[in-house]
């Protein structure tokens, strides 16, 4: 399969029974996780947001959670104010905080994957550097927009907004892929999926993101350990970065295959290498699908659900 093209567009909405219910639960789950602190989380929670809307909750938690966590470690005075409000048919989502904010020459670069932004008051780099990547990608993966706003010395300010939303009802748009959307954000649901990623950051992330989707996640940082699990454990799907420091993801595809007369899983194959016959080389492996690094969650996604069609149409 060839390296897969753009996709972009809403997948995995479901019915949100009490926007306002959950919008509190995710405040909540965001102070439990930072522990004990001082600072005050502000919840602010419109009136007249609607009854229920069409919003995939796994995947607006996930961002939730990036930016409420965000916020509460790196605010050490003043206070984090969590917003959600009706706007128009939208829903929209807001964390301001009053931490150290980002400077003017860098606000640019903070969607870039593995940015870590230094203020210059000796405040360590924050995070690993794909929260605001990954979030950014998944809120316009359901069909919204993600907007930064920071002073530094002032304090930041990330909004989304969430286009609301069909009635339930109603059908929901075709994938990308042009197969049915799957519901409730649970693609996953009732499968294991094995990420084999020596970088620590990259494996967070992708589990997140596979997480929001329902599977049950291993991980392995080596090819040694990812033979282990593959074979004790047979995953749906396969998550594989071609660099590994024990070998070559590609090569060692080709090995499992010979011994085992066929690679029983779906590989969904990671690579920071551009050229086309270094691509050729990865497909030849045995591969259903090529991704560039770093990693577009729209494609991402939108391999998972085409390497499981074949079990879907036929269960």
């Amino acid at each position: 399969m060839s390296p897969m093209p753009p996709a972009r567009g809403r997948i995995a909405d479901a019915v949100l029974e009490g926007a306002g219910s959950f919008a509190k639960e995710e405040a909540e789950a965001a102070e439990e996780a930072e522990g004990a602190t001082d600072l005050p989380l502000v919840t602010e929670i419109a009136p007249d947001l609607p009854e229920s809307a069409v919003l995939d909750r796994e995947k607006v938690s996930r961002v939730l959670i990036n930016l409420l966590s965000n916020a509460v470690k790196y605010t050490p005075k003043g206070r984090v104010v969590f917003r959600v409000s009706a706007w128009q048919d939208s829903i929209v989502f807001e964390v301001e905080d009053t931490g150290g904010g980002v400077p003017a020459h860098l606000v640019t670069t903070v969607f870039e994957p593995f940015r870590q932004i230094r203020t210059g008051d000796g405040e360590a780099p924050r995070g690993s550097g794909l929260g605001l990547t990954i979030s950014k990608q998944l809120v316009e993966l359901m069909g919204g927009d993600l907007l930064f706003d920071s002073r530094e010395g002032a304090g930041t300010r990330v909004s989304f907004t969430l286009p609301q939303l069909q009635d339930s009802a109603e059908p929901l748009p075709p994938s990308p892929a042009g197969l049915p959307a799957p519901r409730d954000g649970q693609l996953g649901r009732g499968r294991r999926a094995l990420i084999v990623e020596d970088d620590a950051a990259s494996r967070y992330g992708l589990r997140g993101l596979l997480e929001s989707e329902g599977y049950e996640v291993a991980e392995a940082g080596a090819l040694a350990d990812a033979e282990k699990l593959a074979r004790g454990s047979p995953p749906h799907v396969l998550i594989l970065d071609i660099t590994l420091p024990d070998g070559d993801g590609a090569e060692w595809l080709r090995l499992f295959a010979k011994k085992e007369g066929r690679v029983p899983f779906p590989v969904i194959a990671l690579t920071g290498i551009t050229a086309d016959e270094d691509t050729r080389r990865i497909e030849q492996s045995g591969v259903f699908a090529v991704l560039q690094k770093p990693v577009n969650v729209g494609l991402l996604f939108q391999a998972l659900r085409e390497c499981h069609a074949p079990a879907t149409a036929s269960s």
